[in-house]
Protein backbone atom coordinates (compact mmCIF):
# COMPACT_ATOMS: atom_id res chain seq x y z
CA UNK A 1 0.00 0.00 0.00
CA UNK A 2 2.94 2.35 0.62
CA UNK A 3 3.91 2.08 -3.06
CA UNK A 4 0.38 3.05 -4.05
CA UNK A 5 0.61 6.24 -1.97
CA UNK A 6 3.95 7.06 -3.60
CA UNK A 7 2.54 6.60 -7.10
CA UNK A 8 -0.59 8.54 -6.18
CA UNK A 9 1.57 11.45 -5.05
CA UNK A 10 3.54 11.39 -8.30
CA UNK A 11 0.33 11.36 -10.35
CA UNK A 12 -1.04 14.31 -8.39
CA UNK A 13 2.20 16.20 -8.86
CA UNK A 14 2.21 15.63 -12.63
CA UNK A 15 -1.44 16.65 -12.89
CA UNK A 16 -0.79 19.86 -10.96
CA UNK A 17 2.19 20.84 -13.12
CA UNK A 18 1.10 19.62 -16.56
CA UNK A 19 -2.19 20.90 -17.97
CA UNK A 20 -1.95 18.63 -21.01
CA UNK A 21 -1.73 15.61 -18.70
CA UNK A 22 -5.04 16.63 -17.14
CA UNK A 23 -6.71 16.46 -20.53
CA UNK A 24 -5.06 13.39 -22.08
CA UNK A 25 -4.33 10.09 -20.32
CA UNK A 26 -1.51 9.19 -22.71
CA UNK A 27 0.27 12.47 -21.93
CA UNK A 28 -0.10 11.64 -18.24
CA UNK A 29 1.32 8.14 -18.75
CA UNK A 30 4.27 9.48 -20.70
CA UNK A 31 4.96 12.15 -18.08
CA UNK A 32 4.98 9.45 -15.40
CA UNK A 33 7.33 7.26 -17.44
CA UNK A 34 9.63 10.26 -17.90
CA UNK A 35 9.88 10.53 -14.11
CA UNK A 36 11.53 7.11 -14.06
CA UNK A 37 13.47 7.35 -17.31
CA UNK A 38 14.46 10.62 -18.96
CA UNK A 39 13.13 11.01 -22.54
CA UNK A 40 11.31 7.69 -22.29
CA UNK A 41 9.07 8.52 -25.25
CA UNK A 42 12.05 8.93 -27.57
CA UNK A 43 13.35 5.40 -26.99
CA UNK A 44 13.30 2.90 -29.87
CA UNK A 45 11.12 -0.17 -29.49
CA UNK A 46 14.05 -2.58 -29.26
CA UNK A 47 15.58 -0.63 -26.38
CA UNK A 48 12.25 -0.59 -24.51
CA UNK A 49 11.85 -4.34 -24.88
CA UNK A 50 15.44 -5.06 -23.82
CA UNK A 51 15.19 -2.83 -20.77
CA UNK A 52 11.91 -4.44 -19.77
CA UNK A 53 13.44 -7.91 -20.15
CA UNK A 54 16.27 -6.86 -17.83
CA UNK A 55 13.81 -5.60 -15.24
CA UNK A 56 14.95 -2.01 -15.74
CA UNK A 57 11.48 -0.67 -16.58
CA UNK A 58 8.22 -0.82 -14.70
CA UNK A 59 5.79 -3.08 -16.67
CA UNK A 60 3.19 -0.30 -16.85
CA UNK A 61 5.81 2.10 -18.20
CA UNK A 62 6.83 -0.49 -20.81
CA UNK A 63 3.23 -0.94 -21.92
CA UNK A 64 2.64 2.80 -22.19
CA UNK A 65 5.83 3.34 -24.18
CA UNK A 66 4.84 0.56 -26.57
CA UNK A 67 1.37 2.07 -27.06
CA UNK A 68 2.80 5.55 -27.57
CA UNK A 69 5.25 4.16 -30.10
CA UNK A 70 2.42 2.48 -31.97
CA UNK A 71 0.33 5.64 -32.18
CA UNK A 72 3.29 7.82 -33.08
CA UNK A 73 4.48 5.49 -35.85
CA UNK A 74 4.89 7.41 -39.10
CA UNK A 75 4.59 4.31 -41.34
Amino acid sequence: MENLKTIEGKVKSVLQENEDARNDDMVLYLALCNLYLKDAGAMPLAQILLMHGQGALNPVCTFVLLILGYYNNDD
